[in-house]
């Protein structure tokens, strides 16, 4: 545990933030769940306008209220300071509407297994993914999807 503990130290020490520019300046997430919340957290860190997308307000507004606790505790611990909160909070957002997302650059998908939900959201959309670790549900969902340019092959 102690060896964990200071390898995560040591390794948030040597962080630097990217110098690659990017024509992405707003990103989206579908699913206010753990793992959405994760990644949304992940992109506000790096400077990016975040959507947090779900199925109804109540989730959105779930979703945001802890990002916000997310923040309260690192300002807490005094990992990060008052402004560097402020920064991190203008920058999250969440909506229910998916026509919202026309003029987002990037779109993540976090959404729960439920197959209704990722037949709303693939079809309309390129998907990047580790095949191997697709679910039955999405294999299926991607056997539907007819132009095979929507799928490129990642491997990581």
């Amino acid at each position: 545990m102690r060896y964990a503990f200071f390898a995560e130290k040591q390794s948030a020490a040597a962080y630097k933030p990217s110098t690659i520019s990017s024509n992405i300046s707003s990103i989206s997430v579908i699913g206010a769940g753990t793992m959405g919340i994760g990644i949304a957290i992940a992109f506000i860190d790096a400077g990016f306008n975040v959507t947090l997308v779900d199925t109804t307000e109540e989730q959105c507004s779930l979703g945001l209220k802890k990002i916000r606790e997310h923040y309260e505790k690192m300002h807490e611990k005094g990992r990060i300071s008052i402004a560097e909160k402020q920064q991190a909070l203008s920058l999250m957002s969440s909506t229910y509407d998916y026509g919202k997302l026309a003029d987002i650059d990037l779109v993540v998908e976090a959404a729960f297994e439920k197959m209704s939900v990722k037949k709303m959201i693939f079809p309309r959309s390129m998907l990047f993914a580790n095949r191997p670790q697709f679910s039955q549900q999405i294999r299926r969902i991607l056997i539907s999807m007819i132009s095979p340019v929507r799928l490129p092959d990642l491997s990581w």
